[in-house]
């Protein structure tokens, strides 16, 4: 129970940090690496001196002793695959406390289903069951390789962005549409494009003015950069068309300004 409600908890932190991540495949990746580096040693070699402060793993709290356990519990349970109900410890103790004088099994030790091992030496010896420390590596190891496990096999929900709109773009596009922005549409149009935080659509009007004379579109001259941002915003405006007359118009001013400003 202990370790199902670990796994859920994680589960549910990893999901919680995943929704307000602006980079999701980027959180998902190296919570992977965090979670493979606590069970594999080549990953993450442990010093010799392991009672230390050091938490080696960025993301997760264990100190290189507390991984060191979880690793012998991995090992032990779940590469070999050992019985946790097997993980308690023999301690020797009288044969009186044990036998009555026939030699049978007190009937304290039937109730309890006592596990004796008896040696060379005619010593006996008590299986006490599992410690709290035995339990709880077990169950925190078992949580974090069964959460490894999960975020292996994790296929998250990457929303795909849209393109970024730009006013230089959008005023391109209406213009090889053979669209228009006038004083009476501006406002609606400009509010169809909330990612650009405008006001109103003054400046989206005033774009439309500029690119709708062909001289502007094709012989702008600026520095370099500007001649480049230029032809990225052509290019941008160009990926919005789906008319295939729109688009041969598009291609063909695009031609007409690499041409214009010696762009190969």
């Amino acid at each position: 129970m202990e370790q199902k409600r670990h796994l859920e908890l994680l589960i549910a932190n990893f999901e919680k940090r995943l929704s307000s991540s602006r980079d999701k495949k980027t959180l998902l990746t190296k919570e992977i690496e965090a979670h493979e580096m606590l069970f594999d040693e080549n990953k993450l070699p442990l010093p010799l001196e392991i009672h230390t402060n050091r938490r080696p793993i960025k993301g997760l709290h264990y100190t290189d002793g507390v991984i060191n356990q979880l690793r012998d519990a991995y090992y032990k349970y779940i590469v070999q695959g050992a019985d946790i109900n097997e993980a308690g410890e023999y301690f020797y103790v009288s044969k009186k406390s044990i036998f009555d004088e026939k030699g049978e099994l007190r009937e304290k030790y039937l109730k309890e289903g006592a596990i004796l091992h008896i040696d060379g030496r005619g010593r006996v010896a008590k299986k006490f069951p599992p410690s709290d420390i035995n339990l709880h590596y077990f169950n925190e190891a078992m949580a974090r390789f069964d959460y490894l496990q999960y975020l292996k096999n994790y296929k998250p929900e990457i929303a795909i962005e849209p393109p970024k709109r730009k006013l230089a773009d959008i005023a391109l596009q209406y213009v090889w549409e053979d669209k228009t922005i006038s004083n009476q549409n501006k406002h609606e149009i400009a509010a169809q494009f909330p990612e650009l935080n405008l006001k109103n659509g003054n400046k989206l009007y005033n774009k439309f003015l500029y690119y709708s004379h062909k001289t502007n579109r094709v012989n702008y001259d600026g520095s370099e950069r500007q001649i480049r941002n230029y032809l990225k915003d052509m290019e941008r405006a160009l990926s919005f068309l789906t008319n295939p007359e729109h688009i041969k118009v598009a291609e063909k001013e695009i031609h007409e300004y690499k041409r214009h400003n010696n762009i190969n």
